[in-house]
């Protein structure tokens, strides 16, 4: 897809709950929430036993969280199916991601696992 701090951009809107929430999303490893130094708010990050989950695992921004579900707890909600036709799962929360650093607006993300 894209990486952090480039000059793409991949974005999207799906329904959640009777309205639509635009995004933008991207690939990360399990070791981008180091790396890039994301803090982690609710739930976990990826890590190697989600090779074995029959579902996609996602983790969501704050700001997304918010927008897709209100004040209702993300963690377990069910987000999509991915090319593979496999559902895909919130499994986190990060404090709102500002892809393009730290003095980009922040916008609802949505991080799949690569």
């Amino acid at each position: 897809m894209n990486a952090p701090y480039d000059l793409s951009t991949s974005n999207g809107t799906r329904g959640f709950g009777g309205h639509d929430v635009t995004m933008e999303f991207a690939e990360f490893t399990d070791g981008a929430r180091d790396v890039l130094g994301l803090d982690l708010v609710k739930g976990r990050w990826f890590e190697g036993a989600d090779d074995a989950l029959p579902w996609s695992p996602v983790v969501v921004s704050e700001q997304f969280a918010r927008e897709a579900f209100g004040d209702a707890d993300p963690i377990g909600k069910v987000f999509g199916a991915p090319p593979d036709d496999r559902d895909e799962r919130i499994v986190g929360v990060v404090s709102d991601y500002r892809k393009g650093g730290e003095l980009s607006i922040p916008v609802g993300f949505v991080m799949h696992r690569i």
